[in-house]
């Protein structure tokens, strides 16, 4: 599964389990808009998956 629009892994939010901050992930993978990281960061954690 990738961000749409880009051919960025979801499971490259996995960055952030080991420390990284949402703003240096989104440095990292320009092509996905904070929205979209924002939105899967908050159904992990509803999901206690980060």
């Amino acid at each position: 599964m990738v961000f749409a629009g880009t051919r960025v892994s979801v499971e490259s939010l996995d960055y952030l389990k080991a420390g990284v901050s949402l703003d240096e992930f989104l440095d990292e993978f320009p092509s996905v808009k904070k929205q979209q990281a924002r939105f899967l960061v908050n159904k992990q954690q509803q999901l206690n998956f980060l």
